[in-house]
């Protein structure tokens, strides 16, 4: 890319071989001779009556093959068979370069070419004014033909040619700076991600700290808290409303985990990053080009500026696009961004990187094509067509990403993301070979990203998986339990962990069963319920349960195993994680749980955590209203087995179950069954069941309300179909409007 580097890479080669220094050429010998041998190799010269021959066998790279990463082992004899391009060269650097450096002196020459310069050595004069003068915006290469005695470059063009080699030298310089803008970008949203993060945990320990409640506590009731208006409070209520929680294009379009189109809709707060993402790409890849690049004296130049620009502003984007991508984030554990958030970042920084790379493809295209007349020659040398690939296998991801066609194939995609990623850094690397290791801090910043992550992978599974009796030295694998149930088309997996597994609320874990066929596949299910072991008991394990809604592929297959099993199994199923983060709802005084079909696997969990605070009062909360949809009438009776009964029973604790098939379910409470209709209560149960679909908004108005007025405060989780998620969050959104200061909404993403 340098144009230094080129001329280099021509000239000193030769020199080397005479053992003499690689920088016997100043910085300015090398932006003195790029217009020189630019303008003189576009004419034909004919062989001059002394001959010449090549008197190295080297390998070089041409001016314009370095810059479009073509290798080439150029037969530089038949520029030194042309002495007379060989003495126009040596004549016009005498003339425009500084005579005393070795590009000036007959001597530099000489030992390059074997050819005999002394006839155009002026006698006891530096003029070559008697020399034919060559000016390509005079004479141009159909005009001139075969050149057949030496020339001298004019100095008009030289200078103006000359400063256009400088600019591109100082244009790269510049580049690269707004590359590290680009990155820089990033850096800073999460710092303020890390910012976000350090104020939650405070706001958790200011809210949980016991002296703030000793007088509260005195009295029965819920806590209250004095909300005083502030600017600081107000600017932050104002901030929550209209920027973090809602969905972009909230209140007249609602969407963010319902498809618009086949698309995702990220929220408002994300919008507006990626959005300054995309203004700061276009803005760095268009703007403050040098104005003499316009009138530059080699058009292709200006094709050059653009093509570097935007693929270093490219490469600038890959060590991210690979953080963002990770399970293993170290972001996700220290700002405030969940897993969805970077996902977006990570498709949007896809899109910009491979346009960029399109971008910069197609300007080396056209300078090969049109200006260097080198374009198929191109197809021959590994770092163009490396390029190439890396480009092509870019787009087919990013096609392939397409949030409809992720989900209709996900297995295929995720081994196609694999797969082609690996062929992209490979080609990346052999792309920008002929730079040296200039280039290669990016790409090795990815590498060590996707090493970090596959590396933390395997000490998951280790840590989730092997169970060490040290008195029976012996290690252990998991037990596993796979159960369906055909009246409520759900899936119950029993996994016993080992005991140092400590499950909490809001985790998720990858699980995948290595011998099968679907080995490589592994899938993401929320902990919908959990039982420790007893002071973490080496002897004993944990238990942990994941309710599956069996759909295609891997899960499928096991929901079959389970009906020719008479619908029990046990495979052989291993963990990966834990995954997530909890949400602090114990800080809350009161909590709505809104879940829909298997979401109540990532509700459920909160409930025994507010069990087991409750024990130990380590909870503020006071009351908790799960809002349960389901189609089956038995998908109830399946999750809230015997093993979970006590939770109905606990104090604080209210559950309504809404059947959309409009039939009685039978609900356990404690001792006995009793069968519950439309609208009533179990007898001696805190449990509701309802026909149809719940008034979500109404549910979420009725809360906030009664928060405001106690002036306490409202949690609100939700995890189930887009639709749902969307009506919650909106739900909340207008909640907040109406000045309720102490609410704060959750979101479990029930799809992946």
């Amino acid at each position: 890319m340098l144009l230094r580097t080129s001329f280099l890479a021509i000239f000193v080669p030769a020199l080397a071989e005479q053992k003499r220094s690689l920088d016997v050429i100043s910085s300015l010998d090398a932006d003195c001779l790029c217009p020189i041998y630019t303008a003189l190799s576009q004419y034909t010269f004919a062989s001059g009556p002394a001959g010449g021959t090549y008197n190295h066998s080297i390998s070089v790279t041409s001016f314009f093959a370095q810059e479009s990463y073509i290798e080439t082992t150029a037969n530089f004899e038949g520029i030194c068979n042309r002495t007379v391009e060989v003495a126009s060269m040596y004549a016009s650097a005498r003339a425009r370069c500084d005579g005393n450096s070795p590009a000036g002196t007959i001597s530099f020459w000489q030992e390059l070419c074997d050819v005999d310069l002394s006839s155009i050595e002026p006698n006891g004069s530096r003029s070559y004014d008697s020399m034919p003068i060559l000016d390509p915006d005079v004479n141009t290469t159909a005009s001139t033909g075969t050149i057949k005695s030496p020339v001298l470059l004019s100095e008009s063009y030289y200078k103006r040619a000359y400063k256009t080699c400088v600019i591109h030298e100082k244009a790269l310089g510049q580049d690269i700076r707004f590359g590290w803008g680009l990155m820089g970008y990033w850096g800073a949203i999460l710092g303020l991600g890390m910012v976000q993060k350090i104020l939650s945990f405070w706001t958790i320990r200011r809210t949980m700290d016991p002296r703030r409640d000793t007088e509260a506590n005195a009295v029965p009731g819920p806590i209250e808290h004095k909300q005083i208006p502030s600017p600081l409070s107000s600017t932050i209520h104002a901030l929550r409303t209209h920027i973090i929680v809602p969905a972009s294009f909230t209140p007249k379009l609602p969407h963010h985990q319902r498809l618009l189109y086949g698309h995702c809709i990220p929220k408002r707060l994300d919008l507006i990053i990626v959005f300054g993402f995309w203004l700061l790409c276009v803005l760095l890849a268009c703007v403050n080009y040098d104005g003499d690049t316009k009138t530059s004296t080699m058009p292709q130049r200006n094709w050059h500026y653009s093509s570097d620009r935007t693929g270093i502003l490219a490469y600038a984007c890959l060590p991210f696009l690979w953080v963002f991508s990770g399970r293993n984030n170290i972001f996700l554990w220290v700002t405030h961004f969940d897993a969805q958030s970077f996902n977006t970042f990570h498709r949007h920084i896809a899109w910009a990187c491979t346009l960029l790379a399109i971008v910069h493809s197609i300007g080396y295209s056209i300078i090969l094509a049109d200006y260097e007349d080198a374009y198929h020659e191109a197809w021959r040398h590994k770092p163009w067509y490396m390029g190439v690939i890396a480009v092509v296998a870019m787009s087919v991801l990013l096609i392939h990403s397409i949030t409809w066609l992720r989900r209709k194939g996900y297995e295929v995609f995720l081994t196609s993301h694999i797969v082609l990623a690996i062929v992209i850094i490979y080609a990346l690397f052999q792309h920008t070979r002929p730079d040296g290791p200039q280039w290669n801090p990016y790409l090795w910043t990815v590498v060590a990203t996707w090493t970090f992550d596959r590396i933390l992978r395997i000490l998951r599974i280790a840590y989730c998986n092997l169970h060490i009796k040290s008195s029976e030295s012996k290690i252990s694998l998991p037990s596993s339990t796979v159960t369906y149930a055909p009246d409520s088309d759900l899936m119950t997996i029993d996994i016993e962990a080992p005991s140092h597994v400590t499950p909490k609320a809001g985790q998720h874990y990858f699980l995948s069963q290595p011998l099968s066929v679907h080995y490589f596949e592994n899938h993401p299910f929320a902990l919908g319920a959990y039982s420790e072991a007893p002071s973490h008991s080496p002897k004993e394990k944990s238990k942990l349960t994941f309710y599956v809604r069996p759909y295609n592929g891997w899960t499928k297959s096991l929901r079959d195993r389970c009906i020719r099993a008479t619908n029990s199994i046990h495979p052989l199923l291993l963990l990966e994680g834990p995954y997530g983060h909890t949400a602090p709802l114990h800080t809350f005084d009161t909590v709505l749980l809104i879940a829909g079909g298997t979401g109540i696997a990532a509700t459920l969990p909160y409930i025994l955590d507010y069990a087991a605070r409750l024990r130990r009062q380590t909870t503020k909360t006071t009351s908790i209203h799960l809002l349960w949809s389901a189609r089956q009438k038995s998908m109830f009776s399946t999750v809230f087995t015997e093993e979970l009964s006590h939770v109905l029973e606990c104090e604080g604790v209210q559950v309504s179950f809404f059947c959309t098939e409009s039939a009685p379910v039978s609900l356990i409470d404690s001792d006995k069954e009793v069968a519950v209709g439309p609208g009533t209560h179990a007898a001696g149960s805190n449990m509701c069941y309802y026909d149809g679909r719940p008034d979500i908004r109404g549910a979420v108005e009725t809360e906030a309300e009664m928060t405001r007025e106690s002036r306490t405060r409202l949690a609100v989780l939700c995890s189930g179909p887009g639709m749902m998620a969307d009506e919650c969050r909106l739900a909340v959104y207008e909640a907040m409007r109406r000045g309720c200061q102490g609410i704060r909404y959750f979101e479990e993403a029930f799809t992946w």
